[in-house]
């Protein structure tokens, strides 16, 4: 990742003349394992529900329509989902216990409500 974010800058910097940081600090990654501490639970409502308080979408319109998330995509029935999705793990954080359409009901009920 060193290599390709400084590879990058620096290309970006020529093409755009720009100068100055391009990114805020290293990249680095934190390993994700829902051991049930809640911070998958705290990590993924931070990355659904950003765009509100980021002020990327109106208040007006729902966060599910929202095009570049996949909330929408949590709260389709599991037929309709990306076969790539798993959302049981999230769902079991949020104490849904069946992947169905009243269990879908219920994530999109407790998501938008914390």
């Amino acid at each position: 990742m060193k290599w390709l974010l400084g590879v990058y800058t620096r290309r970006f910097k020529i093409r755009h003349k720009h100068c100055g940081h391009l990114f805020a600090g290293r990249y680095k990654a934190l390993l994700m394992d829902g051991s049930g501490d809640g911070y998958l639970r705290t990590m993924c409502d931070y990355v659904h529900l950003n765009p509100v308080p980021a002020m990327l979408i109106p208040s007006k319109v729902p966060l599910k329509r929202f095009r570049w998330s996949i909330y929408g995509e949590y709260l389709k029935v599991p037929a309709q989902r990306p076969a790539w999705l798993r959302v049981d793990r999230l769902l079991g954080e949020k104490g849904i216990p069946k992947d169905n359409a009243s269990g879908c009901r219920g994530a999109e009920f407790l998501i938008s409500a914390d």
